[in-house]
């Protein structure tokens, strides 16, 4: 999807902030990448810290 008065790239979650738990693994982490993709503010919440710095 792009703005037409220019060029650049619009994704359906600009401007947009998601929260998601369970971010580390499986669905979560699958889910925050997308929501990132598409230009959501991602916010990520799990147990492990480790695992989520990978994921940011």
């Amino acid at each position: 999807m792009t703005n037409d008065s220019d060029s650049t790239p619009i994704g359906l979650l600009t401007g947009k902030i998601v929260f998601i738990t369970g971010a580390s693994r499986g669905i979560g982490a699958a889910a925050a990448r997308l929501f990132a993709s598409e230009g959501a503010a991602v916010v990520l919440a799990a147990r492990s810290t480790d695992a989520l710095q990978r994921i940011v």
